[in-house]
């Protein structure tokens, strides 16, 4: 191993405990993202005590700890990357290690293939019926109400986790959420049927504070819902109905039926689907023009 000659190890991990939250607070971006930053740092550091600190500890964290970690997805896997990034330049530009050991430190791959797509109306149409079929009252209530904000409202999962019951205002038909990179809450308008799914469950649960969805099993039961075990609800529900997509698959069908039902108006669908950058949409634009595109192309060669 090529261990740094200028600190020892631990003087390292000692200068970032110490230092980690004027590191934070140096940093010029939202409270919210500093807070992340904060959080991946702490992870970064925990795991650096547990060995010698070198040129390779960088490299090593990317390789042997994160990419082997199943329970977050490649998305969540870079943005810890971009923590640490801002971390070790921080290290590097106060003179506690001799080089910035960023240089090489490259982001994981997204997977690329119909998995990353949206669900298709016919899948979407499929998860809505098993739904509605399941024999138990309070757990297809709850689910249902999870799958209208994803499906109707085009909410992503860490928004439906963190929805708490008394932002929720059925008279008024809006809902307040902590969205993408927001540092207060804004208000939402309702669908109607996302209305009346919130308002069956909540009946039937009987809540009337805190967490809108919580655990229901295990050590955890009565805690907020974590984004990985919506993940595991939905995945088991694709996986039992043979729908090779993921959860955020459901934000993607959103999406694109909204640019269908405007003609692809990137302005109408940027407002409600809350998507920050004008670009990501003309990028599920262009997608599914390519699909009409390919089919045209196709039909026109049937008679040959």
């Amino acid at each position: 191993m090529n261990e740094l000659t200028t600190y020892q190890h631990n003087e390292v991990n000692a200068f970032i405990s110490a230092n980690l939250q004027s590191i934070c607070d140096a940093q010029p971006c939202k409270e919210n993202t500093r807070n992340k930053y904060m959080k991946d740092m702490c992870e970064f550091n925990s795991w650096l005590s547990n060995q010698p600190f070198s040129i390779d500890s960088v490299m090593r964290y990317r390789n042997e700890y994160l990419s082997k970690r199943s329970d977050i997805g490649t998305g969540t896997k870079n943005l810890k990357l971009a923590a640490l990034r801002t971390l070790v330049k921080e290290l590097y530009y106060r003179g506690v290690v001799p080089i910035d050991m960023t240089g090489k430190l490259k982001n994981f791959a997204v997977e690329q293939g119909h998995k990353k797509d949206g669900l298709t109306l016919f899948e979407v149409q499929n998860v809505k019926s098993y739904i509605l079929g399941i024999e138990d009252e309070l757990k297809r209530s709850r689910l249902y109400a999870m799958f209208t904000l994803m499906t109707l409202q085009g909410f992503r999962q860490f928004e439906v986790c963190n929805i708490v019951v008394e932002d929720f205002n059925a008279l008024d038909a809006r809902i307040k959420i902590l969205g993408k990179g927001k540092n207060e809450k804004e208000l939402i308008d309702l669908h109607n049927e996302t209305i009346q799914a919130i308002d069956t469950y909540l009946n039937l649960c009987g809540k009337r504070s805190g967490f809108m969805f919580t655990s229901v099993r295990g050590t955890t039961a009565g805690e907020r819902l974590t984004e990985r075990g919506f993940r595991k609800i939905f995945e088991c529900v694709l996986l039992g109905l043979g729908i090779d997509r993921s959860a955020h698959g459901f934000r993607h069908f959103f999406v694109t039926l909204l640019l269908e039902a405007t003609n692809g108006n990137i302005g109408i669908v940027k407002q409600f689907s809350r998507h920050k950058s004008t670009a990501a949409l003309v990028m599920y634009d262009d997608r599914k023009r390519k699909k009409e595109h390919n089919q045209i192309f196709y039909n026109a060669f049937n008679d040959i």
